[in-house]
């Protein structure tokens, strides 16, 4: 209704069930993301580097797919999750000679605030220790991006509403 597109619907749309209304709104995520990128979902930052690392966020479903092939785990399936949800996943690599050592998925909790969802080496093994000052500098940047980016801001709280939605 915020969008006004209730204007435009006709009379069988407007008597249509519940699950029918919150599964078109999980559809009208395509539009609102097209609006910010043409990937299938906008990235937050595209690549970070800090330390030895370089940081490239998976923006579409063949990126994850690629990903969880070379690291042999299920990232590749993760795509409808970062269509309908505040979850971005970034592929880690070193910066010399660019070999991947994990993938990193992160979710915004609430409104600005960045967590680790989940961090992988190869074969879903523990990546050690030594990434977790450079994952907080890239969270630092996330939140800051998100803060300020306002139409990327939107987009978020649009996902947001969906999780309300489940």
């Amino acid at each position: 209704f915020q969008s006004g597109a209730a204007k435009s619907a006709g009379p069988e749309r407007l008597k249509a069930g519940w699950e029918s209304l919150k599964r078109l709104r999980r559809e009208s995520v395509t539009t609102e993301s097209r609006k910010l990128s043409v990937d299938d979902w906008p990235a937050v930052v595209k690549k970070f580097e800090s330390g030895p690392f370089s940081m490239h966020e998976l923006c579409t479903e063949r990126e994850l797919q690629e990903e969880g092939d070379v690291m042999q785990h299920c990232v590749g399936s993760f795509g409808d999750t970062c269509k309908h949800e505040p979850l971005r996943i970034f592929s880690i690599r070193m910066k010399k000679g660019g070999r991947r050592v994990a993938t990193l998925a992160i979710r915004e909790t609430r409104r600005g605030h960045w967590d680790v969802d989940q961090l992988k080496g190869p074969r879903n093994t523990d990546p050690g220790s030594g990434l977790w000052e450079d994952i907080d500098a890239l969270l630092r940047v996330v939140t800051e991006v998100t803060r300020h980016n306002t139409r990327l801001r939107r987009f978020l709280d649009f996902l947001h509403t969906l999780e309300v939605d489940r």
